[in-house]
């Protein structure tokens, strides 16, 4: 969103005054500490970097921003307000905006009600951000600082811009083929491709889990006789799954208690404090670490705790418990999803029985990546991974395919072969992706010098998810330990909306 103090915001606000702030220091802390109520958000990664000698080390809070969502925005607002009563934060770098943007300037013309009453109008129409939100009717001393050069901002609005002219035009080509597709799977494909492709529907439209997709497509490798050695990320996280249902939180609380009350006559003080109820509570979301010393002095200390049989019915919960969090300690976010995909990708190479089965199934896989480039959702690493299979694009190969085979089996939908609104296009796609990147450099860059500047060893971050995977990979390279934080959100977005107030900024009518 762009963080501009127009002639307009100005006004809005010229009937109200002043209430005064208080200035907190900013600490540093671990992404440990950090929990978000479930109704607000989730902490979706985190990560802590280890000590650096001679240098203060640094933590980033990332929230990750849904533009002009008016139920995201408003959890982002209380989000923030959390972090900042929690951790005396009042760093906020966002996307969108170059130098100091804060609204706080426009306390001095109202009270806190009336900029209560008018800053909730302008969140519900998408033309305030959930931190100017808070800015302006709160008295807060948060400062909010853009990290964009505004060139390649500019640049890159433009290009958007561009994008939208054909954006809806491709994105109904591309969804003819795609039916066509659709339509031919149950005549093309065996009923175990059939079964892995409705599977990978069901993730994308979030019709199930992705424990459940994991645990399905385990199975099938199995069947298959797929090697799942070399997939630690995806081992551990099926495991997980697997777990989760054999947990009884309860009965564990139950014996973990039991357990200390039978090691508070062997342990020694410091250790006895270790395994406390208050170390607990400060291992917060790193909890294995607990548990493992937990374990290890009951093993240690206690006689009948190495008596497999004794222990294993005692500690039945307990022990499932910290299976389950070891497992979870062990997965990487990133390498879990990168191995999905190669397996996935393994499998179906295994149940692959004739060409007909694996061209259709390379159109689907190739209009799938199109379709999100289209709709200019795409990771950094899903653009790399679309740039080195786009040599191979060949439409009219595609449409000659899909003709034939909608013939062969009689279908009366017509296979649109207008493929130049995509072909023509995609240099002007890669011009808006390409710029993107540059503008992550730019954010890191900006980031890092702004806390520096400022003085400051946390700070909260707020971009789009575009932008997330390179700035995380960037900022564990640099040595900075970050939390990555998503809003809650029950509703669909409103695209229409966002394009609408990118182009009032922009001057478009």
């Amino acid at each position: 969103m762009i963080m501009t103090k127009t002639a307009l915001t100005i006004l809005i606000f010229l009937m109200m005054f002043t209430e005064s702030a208080f200035v907190k220091e900013a600490y540093a802390v671990s992404p440990a500490q950090i929990s978000i109520p479930e109704k607000l958000g989730f902490v979706i990664q985190s990560y802590e970097s280890k000590p650096m000698p001679g240098s203060n080390n640094k933590l980033i809070i990332y929230i990750q921003d849904f533009h002009t969502h008016y139920e995201a925005q408003k959890n982002l607002a209380s989000i923030l307000e959390k972090l900042v009563k929690d951790f005396n934060l009042n760093l906020v770098l966002v996307e969108g905006g170059w130098g100091d943007v804060s609204l706080s300037y426009l306390r001095d013309y109202g009270s806190k009600e009336k900029r209560l009453e008018v800053a909730e109008k302008y969140l519900k129409n998408g033309e305030i951000s959930g931190e100017e939100y808070l800015d302006i009717m709160s008295d807060y001393p948060i400062k909010l600082q853009g990290i964009e050069n505004k060139e390649l901002y500019d640049e890159h609005i433009k290009a958007f811009l561009e994008v939208e002219k054909f954006q809806s035009q491709a994105k109904a080509y591309i969804a003819n083929l795609s039916g066509i597709v659709e339509e031919l799977r149950p005549h093309v494909y065996s009923s175990d491709l059939l079964e892995l492709s409705q599977l990978k529907n069901d993730i994308d439209a979030e019709k199930i889990t992705l424990a459940d997709f994991c645990v399905a497509l385990a199975g099938k490798a199995k069947i298959k006789e797929v090697s799942l050695s070399e997939y630690l990320d995806f081992n551990n996280f099926v495991e997980l799954a697997n777990l989760e249902g054999k947990i009884d939180l309860g009965k564990a609380e139950e014996e973990r208690q039991y357990l200390l009350s039978q090691l508070t006559s062997v342990l020694t003080e410091n250790e006895l404090k270790s395994v406390n109820d208050e170390a607990l509570k400060k291992a917060g979301e790193k909890q294995f670490g607990y548990y493992s010393r937990l374990n290890e002095l009951a093993m240690e200390k206690l006689p009948d705790f190495t008596k497999s049989i004794w222990s294993a019915r005692t500690y039945a919960n307990l022990n499932i418990y910290l299976d389950y969090l070891k497992a979870s300690e062990g997965i990487d976010l990133t390498g879990l999803s990168s191995q999905i995909e190669i397996l996935t990708t393994k499998i179906k190479e295994s149940l692959f029985s004739s060409d007909d089965q694996r061209k259709l199934s390379e159109i689907s896989d190739n209009l799938q990546l199109l379709d999100k480039l289209v709709e200019l959702k795409f990771s950094p690493e899903e653009y790399e991974a679309y740039q080195n299979k786009r040599k191979t694009f060949d439409f009219n190969a595609w449409v000659e395919f899909l003709k034939t085979n909608a013939a062969k089996f009689s279908f009366t939908k017509t296979v649109d072969a207008n493929f130049s609104v995509v072909a023509d296009n995609l240099d002007i796609l890669d011009q808006f992706y390409q710029i993107g990147e540059k503008r992550n450099e730019v954010f890191i860059q900006n980031i890092i010098l702004q806390m520096e500047d400022d003085g400051t060893d946390i700070a909260c971050l707020i971009t789009g998810g575009f932008h997330t995977p390179f700035i995380i990979e960037q900022l564990r390279e640099k040595g900075v330990s970050y939390c990555v934080i998503a809003p809650r959100i029950t509703q669909a977005a409103n695209d229409a909306q966002y394009v609408k107030i990118l182009k009032e900024k922009a001057g478009i009518k």
